[in-house]
């Protein structure tokens, strides 16, 4: 059992990095020009970093996937701290834009710098990882047998 739900994680972590890298390219593609205003050289940089930050999520996300299929145990634990990690950089992202920045700073944000995250939209619209979190804390706890007396 614990074989197939390693193999359909990694499955499902191949899917989710070819539909993120899919989208970001189809976003930037519909965006590209349409911005809320002229993108100053600072904006660009943090456009590329978040970018960055999230393309990195799913390059380890497609490397662990492959690992997993191939039933290796050593990816686990790094899967479930990037789940995390993505949580949390997600929810960072969008209550800084949406609540501590400025007005016209904000304009920027919400329309510009979220494009950076767009190769992690595909799997907070399906909740994907904190649905893949617990279940690799799960996959990862060793369950200790009782010991049989003889």
């Amino acid at each position: 059992m614990k074989l197939w739900v390693m193999r359909i994680i990694g499955a499902l972590n191949i899917l989710f990095t070819g539909l993120g890298v899919y989208y970001f390219v189809a976003m930037i593609g519909m965006r590209w020009r349409k911005w809320p205003g002229p993108p100053s050289q600072s904006a660009w940089a943090i456009y590329i970093l978040l970018s960055a930050i999230s393309l990195s999520f799913l390059a380890f996300l497609g490397y662990a996937g492959v690992k997993l299929i191939k039933v290796d145990e050593s990816v686990l634990r790094p899967l479930g701290v990037t789940f995390i990690l993505e949580l949390l950089f997600v929810i960072a992202i969008i209550l800084v834009d949406w609540t501590v920045l400025p007005a016209p700073i904000a304009k920027i944000a919400v329309g510009f710098w979220e494009g950076g995250i767009d190769p992690l939209t595909p799997q907070f619209l399906t909740g994907y990882p904190l649905v893949g979190a617990v279940a690799v804390l799960l996959l990862s706890m060793k369950k200790k047998r009782p010991s049989r007396p003889e």
